[in-house]
């Protein structure tokens, strides 16, 4: 009979040693979980944080200024005709590489008080805006812009004239601020222009590359 008390007590012993062990245990592994969890929900908000970075940085780099307000057109390519109503519309490059297409058809009388001042024009097309088209890259509107002030009207030829009076006429130009005059590269139409400067056929170029 006391023996198997005994035996009784010894089984409840191990009994309760091994569950303490369990206990330990599961308490330990519960931790480490914890711990994993947690350094991988840290880890998940740290990429979280890196790519929002990340991704408005890229949105810095590539962002481009479609407002057209305070810019300065320095090149043009757009057709103009007065025979039915008035009609002009066409593409133009500011000082920032930004392109725009315009249109001031029906703006007859504003074009005319405009036209002879560059300002004035400038601010005209640019309040008439249609829709923005894109942006010059970096290296095209360096060479715009270093070449424009060696060109003008001095080189200008006429090649033929047409007495099409319907026909309008579309040209590329740039502008020169300082001589408050539009630089012809070419026209074509009522009259066929080029301008015979070396740089001219490179620079008509660069500006049909964005606005034809």
């Amino acid at each position: 009979m006391k023996k198997n008390i005994l035996e009784i007590i010894i089984i409840i012993i191990l009994i309760a040693i091994l569950t303490v062990l369990m206990l330990l245990f599961l308490k330990v592994n519960k931790t480490t979980d914890k711990d994993i969890i947690e350094d991988n929900t840290a880890t998940m908000w740290d990429n979280e944080d890196n790519s929002v970075n990340v991704s408005d940085d890229n949105k810095e780099v590539i962002e481009e200024d479609t407002n057209s307000e305070n810019k300065k057109i320095i090149a043009e390519y757009s057709y103009i005709s007065w025979s039915v109503g008035f009609n002009n519309q066409g593409f133009v490059i500011c000082d920032d590489g930004s392109i725009y297409k315009f249109s001031l058809d029906g703006k007859k009388e504003e074009y005319n008080d405009a036209y002879r001042n560059l300002q004035k024009l400038n601010e005209l097309i640019l309040d008439n805006v249609t829709e923005y088209k894109g942006i010059v890259n970096k290296e095209d509107l360096k060479k715009i812009k270093e070449m424009l002030p060696n060109i003008t009207n001095k080189t200008l030829e006429e090649r033929e004239l047409y007495s099409m009076a319907d026909g309008g006429t579309t040209s590329c130009v740039l502008w020169n601020y300082d001589l408050n005059e539009k630089i012809i590269l070419s026209t074509n139409g009522n009259s066929i222009k080029r301008n015979n400067n070396a740089n001219a056929e490179e620079l008509e170029n660069l500006i049909n590359k964005y606005t034809t």
